[in-house]
């Protein structure tokens, strides 16, 4: 039989329509929501905003695990010795210094870590103002308000507290004469005023290693050299 021609219109109608459906866009399938993740307990169950900063820190303390527990007390407590404080919460010899290091890293640790020191300071009520001026009265410290106008020591009951506070030791001895108490011997210990100092320009920041790093470093390029040449300025002395 014979195939049965369609008009041309019509035959020109049935191909748009299948090329319509080949090129129309596939329909695409609702993108799948991401899973809720579990709540974190330890960041969602503590009314953060109703704490102060010292009772989030020990709030926060209750939700970590033991070893992590055991560790930030031992740090505290044995003067930041994070080794230690590793092996104290039971990790092996062997991967403590590397173990310390991760738990430093830990934001939750290192949080507790930080609000307790600030808490212990607040309680000694120790503030970089208050260092910063006792150093001052160290490095500042005049030697001749220890003595009285006759040149005697006054009594340390005597002394305010600058002098008392840049005192670092005092020695009596008694002396005696044929078993008879003569006198006293008193030797006195003042601070470190040169060390004091240094801090204290330090901490201003007005003089670093940097020159004297240099000059070593100019001195080994120097000689080194004077080593290829194998000559010795004579008008120079050698390093």
């Amino acid at each position: 039989m014979s195939k049965r021609k369609l008009p041309k219109k019509a035959a020109k109608k049935a191909i748009t329509k299948k090329v319509a459906k080949k090129s129309a866009p596939a329909k695409k399938s609702p993108a799948k929501k991401p899973k809720k993740l579990p709540a974190n307990p330890a960041v969602e169950e503590i009314p953060e905003e109703e704490l102060s900063e010292s009772e989030f820190a020990d709030e926060l303390f209750t939700w970590l695990p033991p070893r992590q527990q055991v560790f930030i007390s031992n740090y505290l407590a044995n003067g930041f010795n994070a080794t230690k404080a590793a092996i104290d919460a039971g990790f092996s010899e062997k991967t403590a210094d590397s173990q310390a290091s991760r738990l430093l890293k830990n934001a939750k640790v290192r949080a507790i870590i930080n609000a307790r020191k600030k808490n212990r300071l607040q309680k000694l009520e120790i503030t970089a103002e208050r260092t910063l001026r006792e150093i001052g009265k160290l490095a500042f410290f005049d030697p001749g308000r220890y003595f009285d106008e006759l040149g005697n020591l006054i009594p340390i009951h005597e002394l305010d507290d600058e002098c008392r506070a840049a005192l670092a030791g005092m020695d009596v001895k008694e002396l005696y004469l044929d078993k008879c108490p003569v006198g006293q011997l008193k030797k006195i210990k003042f601070a470190d005023k040169t060390k004091s100092l240094e801090m204290l320009g330090r901490y201003f920041k007005m003089f670093t290693d940097k020159t004297e790093v240099t000059h070593k470093i100019e001195r080994v390029v120097v000689r080194e050299a004077i080593k290829q040449e194998r000559v010795l300025p004579p008008s120079q002395p050698e390093f």
